[in-house]
């Protein structure tokens, strides 16, 4: 019998490899420190995109976060994969794709 349609034409995921997987279910310590804690998840994981107002009210919050350093320098751990969605560090998925490539720019020699 032949597969099911919906499975045969279906892309290969990242999760389709369970070697590669990288769930990040750790938590890191810094997190009990978060702000982001307080305000609850919707707010860092809007659905506007990076424009709209509730974005621009979570990166405000993470202006006023001790652990903002921590969780940007976190984030920029993540695979690209990962990294589609959400503020983290007071910034969002094009920033923090901005800050990747500027770090792995070779340093201009003076």
């Amino acid at each position: 019998m032949p597969a099911p349609r919906h499975r045969r034409n279906r892309a290969h995921q990242p999760w389709d490899d369970p070697g590669r997987v990288n769930l990040r279910l750790e938590v890191p310590a810094w997190t009990k420190d978060a702000l982001c804690a307080e305000l609850g998840v919707e707010v860092f994981f809007s659905e506007g995109g990076t424009g709209d107002h509730i974005t621009q009210l979570a990166k405000q919050a993470c202006a006023a976060c001790s652990v903002r350093i921590e969780c940007l320098e976190w984030a920029l751990t993540f695979e690209q994969w990962q990294d589609r969605y959400g503020v983290f560090g007071g910034t969002g998925p094009r920033e923090r794709a901005a800050l990747r490539r500027e770090r792995e720019r070779p340093e201009a020699v003076a």
